[in-house]
């Protein structure tokens, strides 16, 4: 490359569209079009909604807008259509570019891709029947027998990091799991959009005797997945199914749901959500592709179920046993402090964790500005309202909330480790990621294999939310007020 050249840009695959003033993606310029053209479609439902006066107004207020938005949303008679509707305007406007030819990720996903030859990787010779369940401990280790994972439980909603409604859940697969050959899952198939993420169910569906396909981006991964497999101490009873290409969803979703569909071969299977990355709106770009692949197996009628983990940070319904923990801890924490804080007008330090709507509905919001548009499109839109859309159209939906969780991406952050090392002041606990991957797995177990889909009955009771939604402050307040103790303590002469 000569002296002076820049590199062009790769603007090929799943793509923001850009906005007509500057000719450049923007994730808050096309969230502001869809809410504002909502709004417009909705006008009866959604008239005390102002969305502002332009995306750049938007942009630097999304969070309190946003939040507003999904409670007037949750007050409408037709709150599912709503959804619908916005996930409908998501694929019509997100762009797939292939070459100089642009299309809507709706066309390309109508259009007909050749799905990848699938390679399958047998698990070794071993005496493993299934997976043994360990439960994370409160201060480390594991739990393995039933009395200590029952103990483990209590103490989680004891120290009100769950609700009711997951401890009794986890009660019942712990139940089932520590029979004889713990959790089974053989003839279950999953297709893992996004397998390789951290927090991805996959060696543990794997350890269960599960059939998955998975996603992947890199020979690197591919040899990883493949170690993984073929090593006698990883307790793998399940066959992984990979694609002999690169299965990279920005570039290929189109190939990766002829991929899936392939797999079922004819019969529905389950599908999970996990692909995640950050920057350049790639959150929201992957969300749109996953949700695209999702609804193509959900048109050919080989969708049994769809799992996502909902964030702990976004607009979200709390029940009133929640609420009531919330507002009692603000209580505790209404000091001189918080107060004197709140006359200088520096509310976010304290913002009260819940609210109650004109319907009587209580609602926190963690929204973090630090997030972005992108991140709060692809979980509010991306993952809320796709469980709700697919719920409406019949399908098994397993969508509970996750607690934060201290990935890898997190510990680049200084600011973010200078809030996590306060959280616990907040009666927040920020979670390694295998104890969080293990709690959502146990979810999603019993989601997928009860008698019963939960879900369309009451998404907001089943929380395992670390804290979050019981916290005195918003969790912006918190993680702002983390990182003031922090930097206090750190200035300490003693």
């Amino acid at each position: 490359m000569s002296k002076g050249s820049t590199k062009k840009k790769d603007e090929s695959g799943v793509q923001l569209p850009k906005e007509s003033g500057s000719g450049k993606p923007s994730a808050s310029g096309m969230l502001y079009g869809i809410l504002r053209d909502t709004r417009q479609k909705f006008f009866d439902d959604l008239v005390k909604f102002y969305p502002r006066q332009n995306a750049k107004s938007f942009g630097s207020l999304y969070r309190e807008v946003l939040f507003d938005f999904e409670k007037k949303r949750a007050a409408s008679p037709h709150a599912e259509e709503i959804a619908l509707y916005m996930a409908d305007l998501v694929q019509e406007r997100m762009v797939f570019a292939e070459g100089d030819k642009k299309v809507s990720l709706a066309q390309h996903f109508n259009t007909v891709n050749a799905p990848m030859e699938i390679e399958i990787i047998a698990p070794p010779d071993t005496k493993a029947k299934g997976y043994e369940i360990a439960f994370p401990r409160q201060y480390g280790g594991y739990a393995t027998t039933q009395n200590e994972i029952r103990d483990e439980i209590d103490a989680l909603l004891h120290r009100n990091l769950i609700t009711s409604d997951a401890a009794e859940i986890f009660h019942e697969v712990v139940k089932k799991g520590s029979r004889p050959g713990g959790i089974a899952l053989k003839g279950m198939k999953l297709v893992l959009l996004g397998g390789m993420a951290e927090l991805s169910p996959l060696p543990l569906l794997l350890k269960a005797g599960a059939d998955v396909l998975t996603t992947y981006r890199s020979p690197e991964s591919r040899s990883k997945l493949i170690d993984f497999m073929n090593d006698p101490r990883s307790g793998v009873t399940g066959r992984l199914f990979l694609a002999r290409e690169s299965m990279d969803l920005l570039k290929n979703p189109g190939r990766i749901a002829a991929t899936a569909a392939a797999f079922a071969g004819g019969e529905p299977v389950h599908l999970g959500a996990f692909a995640y990355k950050g920057g350049r709106g790639q959150e929201w770009r992957l969300a749109a592709a996953q949700d695209g692949i999702a609804r193509s197996l959900g048109k050919a009628g080989l969708l049994k179920s769809y799992t996502v983990y909902a964030s702990s940070s976004v607009p979200a319904q709390v029940s009133p046993e929640t609420a009531a923990i919330a507002k009692a801890a603000t209580r505790r924490h209404g000091t001189l402090i918080p107060k004197t804080l709140n006359a200088l007008s520096l509310s976010h330090l304290c913002e009260p964790n819940v609210v109650r709507d004109e319907g009587g509905r209580f609602w926190t919001n963690g929204l973090m500005p630090l997030q972005g548009t992108s991140y709060a499109a692809a979980n509010l839109i991306g993952k809320t309202y796709a469980a709700e859309y697919f719920a409406g159209k019949g399908v098994r939906v397993s969508a509970n909330v996750a607690p934060v969780a201290n990935t890898g991406s997190m510990k680049k952050v200084g600011v973010i480790q200078r809030a996590f090392s306060q959280a616990h002041s907040y009666g927040i606990k920020v979670f390694e990621p295998q104890d969080v991957q293990t709690l959502m797995f146990l979810q999603m177990v019993h989601d997928l294999t009860c008698g019963e889909d939960k879900y369309a009955q009451n998404p907001a009771l089943r929380q395992v939310h670390g804290g979050v939604f019981t916290a005195p402050y918003s969790l912006d307040s918190c993680m702002r007020g983390g990182v003031v103790r922090s930097l206090a303590k750190s200035l300490k002469p003693w």
